[in-house]
């Protein structure tokens, strides 16, 4: 969901996404609530591929999911 309001946020006008595949780990178990991040580069949003760096911590820092969601980026059609 992270990675999802951060892409529509941030994707520039003229370019849109498609989820493409992910890799997650899951390193450690959450002993409390989590707190998702999805991070990429301004520059990065070109047409291609894209990886977005994802993240969960609980409230006491512990890493419990980190891993890499693949984008596939794309000009938007030009409307008639």
């Amino acid at each position: 969901m992270a990675m999802g309001f951060m892409a529509e946020a941030s994707i520039p006008k003229h370019l849109r996404w498609i989820p493409k595949g992910m890799q997650l780990s899951y390193p450690n178990k959450a002993g409390t609530d989590i707190v998702c991040t999805a991070k990429v580069a301004n520059d990065a949003w070109q047409p291609g591929d894209l990886h977005v760096a994802v993240e969960a911590t609980d409230t006491d820092g512990v890493v419990v999911i980190e891993g890499t969601i693949s984008l596939w980026i794309s000009e938007k059609p030009q409307k008639a």
